[in-house]
């Protein structure tokens, strides 16, 4: 069975260089234009992760903050540092169990920020942003990503899994409306998160 650190290495690779019966979803509801979601049933067993890297400037190393909510409705918490040659090292981790309730909420914020193409990891283009902010540059990176993984037809390959991003920007590339609700979305689920030891390490380490 896949790992969560076998994600996390994805992800963080991914930020550094940036048919079945469809439920109504109005583009009102939606922060990146989506119109339509598959049914909860089905995007209730995707992964979503919620991360947010510090530093890397010039081959420096970077950190990053992992919320990741995983089908069974637990939550893993995690630090990762990545060197200036690529390598990775764990800090620390801990995971809690969210109530089936809990988690559904989640979920349903979350998936207003949820792409509607999926794409293998060979192929992935751009994340997606909030409707109405463009990329300005090459570098334009944004401050907080939201992954959203299928683990596809062969649990344990990342090889066919199926991945969206969504990419919220900094302040000062995008703040518009919608990015001003994507931001406070975010901040209003991980706020409900429980307490977390390795969050407040993180913050207080970067």
């Amino acid at each position: 069975m896949k790992g969560v650190t076998q994600r996390l290495l994805v992800s963080i690779a991914i930020i550094t260089v940036s048919g079945c019966n469809e439920t109504e979803f109005t583009t009102t509801d939606s922060l990146v234009g989506a119109d339509r979601l598959l049914p909860q049933e089905v995007l209730a067993a995707e992964n979503i992760q919620i991360s947010r890297t510090v530093g890397g400037g010039f081959g420096s190393p970077f950190h990053m903050l992992s919320y990741e909510l995983d089908q069974h409705d637990a939550l893993i918490v995690t630090h990762l540092v990545r060197g200036a040659f690529d390598e990775d090292k764990l800090i620390d981790r801990e995971e809690f169990q969210l109530s089936g309730e809990a988690a559904q909420k989640v979920r349903k914020e979350l998936w207003r920020l949820r792409p509607s193409e999926f794409k293998k990891l060979d192929s992935l283009g751009w994340p997606t942003r909030p409707a109405g902010c463009e990329r300005t540059i090459d570098h334009d990176n944004g401050e907080i990503s939201v992954f959203f993984w299928d683990d596809g037809q062969t649990p344990g390959q990342l090889e066919d899994d199926l991945v969206a991003v969504f990419e919220l920007p900094y302040r000062s590339s995008c703040d518009n409306e919608t990015a001003k609700q994507a931001r406070s979305l975010i901040k209003t689920v991980i706020t409900s998160f429980p307490t977390s030891r390795v969050a407040a390490g993180f913050a207080a380490g970067t």
